[in-house]
């Protein structure tokens, strides 16, 4: 998986940033894989940011 990994803006935390689709059946299965491993580590998983993106 390509994942871009950078500092949360406040500080924080830090940010994956990683590009597909999010309308699947394997994008939900993802954020629940993600939520289960950051769990064990003691973190928070507090979800997806989206951009939407148009032809126009």
């Amino acid at each position: 998986m390509d994942v871009k990994i950078t500092d949360a803006a406040d500080g924080t935390g830090v940010v994956f940033e990683h590009e597909r689709e999010v309308a699947s059946a394997d994008f939900d299965n993802l954020t629940v894989r993600l939520h289960a491993q950051f769990a064990s580590m003691g973190w928070d998983y507090d979800g997806w940011e989206c951009a939407v993106e148009t032809d126009e």
